[in-house]
């Protein structure tokens, strides 16, 4: 038995064809390079107790391990920057507080992890990154029983604010803009 998860990534032609697996193990939608060359998603590994950020070459190929927390500390939804440098995503852990959750970036270059902002979450998911790079969009509860929300996290410096403030709990995988981040949709 593989000591990964078995969800498999697979590129399917636009213009039809058979479908081509890539990858398996993948535990995150993938998220592309400014240039379209490589992705990175999650691979959790229930055997060794981590979650990892891997990069690929958009076909799979020269998989590399960028960063890997151990549980019960898990990576969500990656977001690769418009200037290619840096991976913003969720970190979900769990301290004698309980469990929160964390905005962090990953340098490309070399796997560091920085804290986008200080603030703890009850949780934050869905991490998306603003069309000109001065932050990040993520769907984020602010406090317990709160529904989840949209919210704006500056880039550098992690100054959060409410883009929605409403009754409506909008689902946490469901946040897509287009490339200037002019549209949002939830």
């Amino acid at each position: 038995m593989n000591e990964f998860l078995q969800s498999a990534l697979y590129s399917i032609p636009v213009s039809g064809g058979p479908a081509k697996r890539l990858t398996i193990g993948v535990n995150s939608a993938p998220t592309f390079s400014p240039d379209g060359r490589r992705m990175a998603f999650i691979r959790r590994n229930a055997t060794l107790k981590e979650a990892s950020l891997i990069l690929s070459n958009d076909d799979g190929t020269a998989e590399q391990t960028l960063a890997t927390v151990k549980f019960p500390t898990v990576f969500y939804f990656p977001s690769w920057s418009p200037d290619g440098k840096l991976i913003a995503l969720g970190q979900r852990s769990l301290d004698a507080k309980g469990y929160y959750a964390e905005a962090i970036m990953i340098h490309v270059d070399g796997g560091k992890i920085e804290t986008l902002t200080q603030r703890r979450w009850p949780e934050l998911v869905a991490v998306k990154w603003l069309g000109d790079g001065t932050g990040i969009l993520a769907m984020a509860v602010d406090r317990q029983e709160a529904p989840m929300q949209l919210w704006e996290i500056g880039y550098p410096g992690g100054k959060a604010r409410n883009v929605t403030e409403d009754s409506n709990n909008y689902a946490y995988w469901a946040l897509s803009t287009t490339a200037d981040s002019s549209q949002i949709l939830l």
